[in-house]
């Protein structure tokens, strides 16, 4: 198979639709024009008709003016207006309908033409395998490469931004149970031994949820932001974290452990909406990026 033969013959197709595109636009505008045009003539037309009518129904006051042939003379005039008006009219129609039937012919030819594009870059890139090489394969599968690692990246996004959706919900759920903790120390209830030891350990097993959440999204934070000035955004409440799990190991009920507890979750928080709002703005960078390389690709696939 000549790989390149048959680039080069989707190429000419692809240039042939570019121009029916070109031959598109300007078709348009011109049916707009005739179409106005015909919305005109046929008012025309109708005025012209009822001049006729009114005239081929004279009353016979005018019989005597007949006779003298300004009735006849009258009436052959505007019946030839008539019919010139008829004979534009009809002109314009036939117009239309050929430039609608080369409207649709063009049409059914552009939307072939993502398939030309597919069919293109399918055999450029399986010059790669091959030893043949086309003048178009370095410069495209630059452009791949490009495309690739944007998807790439834009996975890494999607990632990230539900890793800390979940995040954010389990500080949620945090910040509601010390609200437990801190009536029991606010009102000086008495709780049963094994309640109290029940919800110290679901808060354990949370905390804990939460460290692993931090350090996964930390990780995947420092893959996505390459500033250095921004890496290791969760690395302070990791180890708060860590920190907290091991007192609690204890026992901790104080206020002061509530209070610093709350001060840091709330803070982890609204870190953690700072983060979805970063990642939102960097997933729509990422998606004009992919879209303004894939306009490029088919621009230097139309004009080369």
């Amino acid at each position: 198979m000549d790989i390149g033969k048959n680039i080069d013959q989707l190429q000419e197709e692809l240039h042939s639709i570019v121009k029916a595109e070109k031959r598109l636009a300007i078709l348009i505008h011109e049916l707009d024009d005739f179409s106005h045009d015909l919305a005109l003539a046929k008012i025309l037309v109708d005025k012209e008709y009822l001049d006729v009518q009114k005239l081929e129904k004279t009353t016979t006051s005018y019989l005597y003016k007949k006779f003298l042939g300004d009735i006849d003379q009258k009436l052959a005039k505007e019946r030839e207006e008539y019919l010139m008006a008829i004979l534009k009219y009809d002109d314009l129609a036939n117009k239309i309908k050929l430039l609608e039937f080369e409207k649709e012919i063009l049409e059914n030819k552009i939307k072939l033409k993502e398939q030309v594009y597919t069919e293109i870059q399918t055999l450029i890139i399986a010059t790669k395998s091959t030893n043949e090489k086309h003048h178009l394969s370095d410069t495209l599968i630059q452009f791949e490469n490009k495309i690739t690692q944007k998807i790439k990246d834009l996975t890494e996004i999607k990632e990230a931004t539900e890793a800390a959706s979940e995040l954010k919900i389990h500080l949620k759920g945090l910040l509601k149970n010390l609200a437990s903790f801190e009536d029991i120390n606010n009102n000086q209830l008495k709780v049963f031994y094994y309640d109290q030891i029940q919800q110290l350990k679901n808060f354990r097993q949370t905390i804990s949820l939460v460290d692993q959440l931090e350090q996964n999204l930390n990780k995947e934070l420092k893959d996505i932001n390459h500033d250095s000035k921004n890496k290791n955004l969760y690395t302070p409440y990791i180890s708060f974290f860590e920190n907290m799990h091991s007192e609690m190991m204890f026992g901790w009920i104080s206020n002061t452990h509530l209070t610093r507890a709350k001060i840091c979750i709330k803070d982890n928080i609204k870190n953690t909406d700072q983060t979805l709002a970063f990642l939102k703005a960097e997933k729509t960078v990422i998606e004009y990026a992919i879209e303004s390389l894939e306009k490029e690709k088919k621009l230097y696939l139309e004009n080369c």
